[in-house]
């Protein structure tokens, strides 16, 4: 039986003495806890724990010594080397062979090369495998332990197994092990790289392809040869791939240069977009590129980087495609043409913009460009899109005047923008109009091309679907539906459902033999009728929204970034909106404010509160989110009185409201043993807040709680207020016997307690 001394003299709560019950546990402890032990001692230990890992290797339980081996390559610690090379060979656990071999290839223990060759090939026979886990899975773990043989050979540089591996990248048949083999001989020096570069003459497009990816990502001198080779394939795939790579890995290099003049212009166009800002003097030659995406690739690069050509020049390009040129050949062409000369085409890209026989693309990037520099005449035109009937633009639109709003001094004519849209004033609805409800979108969709009923969808994609991709279909005589051949249902419900006339035929036939209560004829009609009746709508992935609404509740969120009285006074107004959309807006858009900082947080807190009381539960979450973050003097006791609301989601956002405002009542403790638990985390980070070493004992019990669901988030707690006596705690837990099912909650929070320093979450 495990004793720890709990008494107030010794109990100091050490991370000694927590290492010390630790390593009791995982030599001494019932087998979930000598796992656990084994875990939580590693990750706090480290190198301390590898004595006690490697004896652990020899456990009885499988589970244990998973874990041991895990620990152990995880540490890294060369004591370990020859211990997990003796259970790679003799422990037949799978997982255990698994952690093994990670562990010596991390430890550069090359004494297991020779073994790790052999078992790229296949089961060795001086290593011990589960034959029953084998028979009863149909899993052969050997396939696993080859992959990761192949890793380690790699990790270790070992040159002498570059044979082996391309033995094996010839026998698909277990697994596909290319990608990972391809990457394995790039790292074997020369012989590798070599053999890796052998692969581009395969007749296999994926192999060749797939080789000029690694390829293209090194920097070896020994790769040379290959990637030169790459660069010049016959095969457009291989040349793209191996030039992607090189992109990635350094887009300076000058091999790519011939990919900038390859003979195929969607080569040249994606290398140029990537990479033609280091490689200027081309860039000339390419504004003259027959290649319309390639043009395009160099406008793209010229809005970013102006200076790279002549001026004259490059404008006399701009101008022939931005008057002649495809949509978004011409889209690009007008960013490149306001980067190079913003003087001389401001005037004319804003009477542009604002003209509706324009492409929407070409207007788009001329707001783009205009972004940057706009004064009044943009303004003008950036409010008059709010108008247009292209949502894009919008949206696009709004996105500039918050963006302009916000970095420059206010008042500005941009926020006066934003804020006449959201009180209605830009876009005053039509007539009669009012909160949309779901009947009114419903009816909206009926008339939107291409939104179709479910079970109109369901009869297009799903029997033609099926019909179009079954091998061989149009010469078995399978057609189209609507083709003249009646569909065949796919289920009994697609058969229950049918309106056809031969499926109604068939089920007759069917029903005369086996009979239909009248009970099941009236279910079928129902299911009919519902059919007809209740067509559910797909939703249109640009939805229908009246430009009145949209406008108000893009404004509404996007005023969250401007950060001012006015703003918030403004966004407090909104919460009486009739549209709920436009007020859940407004109040989440209210969190990003501080009410202290700003002012007059009581005026905009009674807005929230008032619309509290009149608005549905999902709403109210995000204005008692909003409360935690204006404060006022009336705001505590509301949010008081949510702490005893029957919803959970509105409980957890009042504390943590109150805990934002600095508020932390201990009377809370009480919820710690809410049903809910996002109501018992809430409180647990407020009882934290306090710094108060009463509650450290409340928190303890908190951790173990609840069958121990918030042990780790406890754990981080507790770790904040103090941590010896957190552990103490714990470790008198550990201590009694009659909690023992609370043990293992107990240890996974003193492993949270205890973290390494580095990547420690907060709760």
């Amino acid at each position: 039986m495990l004793m720890v001394n709990t008494d107030k003299e010794n109990a100091d709560g050490s991370p000694e003495q927590v290492k010390a019950v630790l390593q009791n546990l995982a030599s001494d402890g019932i087998d979930i806890h000598r796992a656990v032990a084994i875990k939580v001692l590693s990750s706090i230990d480290g190198a301390g724990s590898v004595p006690v890992l490697i004896k652990a290797l020899l456990d009885e339980d499988e589970d244990v010594r998973a874990d041991a081996s895990e620990a152990l390559a995880r540490i890294g610690d060369k004591r370990a080397a020859k211990p997990l090379y003796e259970n790679l060979q003799g422990d037949p656990a799978g997982q255990v062979k698994l952690n093994a071999i990670d562990g010596l290839a991390i430890m550069g223990y090359r004494e297991a090369i020779p073994l790790l060759r052999r078992l790229l090939k296949g089961r060795d026979e001086d290593v011990v495998w589960d034959e029953d886990e084998f028979y009863a899975s149909e899993w052969d773990d050997w396939t696993d332990v080859q992959l990761h043989a192949l890793k380690a050979l790699g990790a270790l540089g070992a040159v002498e197994a570059v044979p082996d591996i391309l033995d094996v990248l010839d026998e698909l048949e277990a697994q596909d092990l290319m990608e990972t083999g391809f990457k394995v001989l790039a790292s074997l020096g020369k012989d590798g790289i070599e053999a890796l570069g052998g692969f581009l003459d395969r007749s296999d497009p994926r192999s060749r392809r797939l080789a000029a990816v690694v390829l293209g990502g090194l920097s070896s001198p020994h790769a040379g040869a290959a990637i030169d080779k790459a660069l010049n394939h016959e095969d457009a795939d291989v040349r793209y791939a191996c030039g992607r790579a090189m992109v990635r890995r350094d887009p300076k290099e000058e091999r790519l240069k011939i990919l900038l003049a390859d003979p195929n212009p969607a080569i040249r166009a994606a290398i140029a977009q990537e990479c033609l800002q280091y490689h200027g003097p081309l860039a000339p030659v390419l504004l003259k590129d027959p290649g319309a995406a390639v043009r395009r690739s160099v406008y793209l690069v010229l809005a970013g980087t102006p200076d790279l050509v002549d001026a004259k020049a490059a404008l006399e390009a701009i101008d022939a495609d931005r008057k002649e040129g495809d949509e978004k050949t011409a889209s690009a062409a007008v960013r490149a043409a306001m980067a190079i000369a913003p003087d001389e085409y401001r005037a004319l890209l804003v009477e542009e913009m604002g003209d509706s026989n324009q492409p929407l693309e070409v207007r788009l990037a001329i707001l783009q460009a205009l972004e940057l520099d706009a004064d009044e005449p943009i303004l003008d035109v950036l409010a008059r899109n709010l108008e247009v009937d292209e949502r894009q633009l919008r949206l696009k639109s709004m996105t500039a005047l918050a963006r302009i709003a916000a970095r420059e001094e206010w008042p500005n004519r941009a926020g006066d923008v934003l804020l006449s849209a959201l009180r209605g004033e830009l876009i005053p609805p039509p007539e009669g109009a009012g909160t949309q409800d779901q009947d009114v979108v419903e009816a909206a969709f009926e008339d939107v091309p291409g939104i179709e009923s479910e079970a109109e969808a369901e009869s297009e994609s799903g029997i033609e679907a099926e019909a179009e991709d079954q091998p061989g279909a149009e010469e078995s005589g399978v057609e189209a539906a609507g083709a003249g051949e009646a569909e065949v249902p796919q289920s009994t419900l697609a058969a229950i459902l049918s309106d056809d006339p031969v499926i109604a035929d068939v089920l007759k036939k069917k029903t005369d033999t086996v009979g239909l209560s009248p009970k099941d004829m009236e279910f079928l009609q129902l299911a009919t009728d519902r059919r007809k009746k209740n067509k559910r709508r797909r939703l249109s992935p640009d939805p229908v929204v009246a430009p009145y609404q949209d406008v108000r509740r893009f404004s509404a969120r996007l005023l969250g970034d401007v950060r001012n009285e006015e703003v918030m006074l403004a966004l407090g107004a909104a919460l009486s909106d009739p549209d709920k959309e436009v007020v859940r807006i407004a109040a989440d858009s209210l969190t990003h404010f501080d009410g202290k900082a700003v002012g007059r947080a009581d005026e905009v807190a009674g807005n929230i509160i008032e619309a509290l009381a009149k608005t549905d539960p999902e709403t109210r979450i995000f204005l008692i989110r909003a409360l935690g973050k204006i404060g006022g003097e009336e705001v505590v006791d509301n949010l008081m009185t949510l702490t005893r609301d029957l919803d959970s989601y509105l409980v957890a956002e009042a504390v943590n409201a109150l805990d934002a405002l600095g508020v932390r009542d201990p009377d809370l403790a009480v919820l710690l043993d809410d049903n809910a638990p996002r109501v018992r985390l809430a409180v647990a980070k407020m009882l934290a807040g306090l710094g108060d070493d009463a509650d450290v004992e409340k928190l303890a019990e908190f951790a173990v709680a609840h069958d121990g669901f918030h042990r780790r988030e406890a754990g981080r707690l507790l770790r904040q207020v103090n941590r010896e006596k957190a552990n103490s705690c714990l470790l008198a837990i550990l201590a009694d016997e009659s909690r023992k099912v609370e043990w293992q909650a107990a240890i996974e929070a003193l492993e949270e307690i205890n973290a390494q320093e580095k990547n420690v979450p907060v709760a």
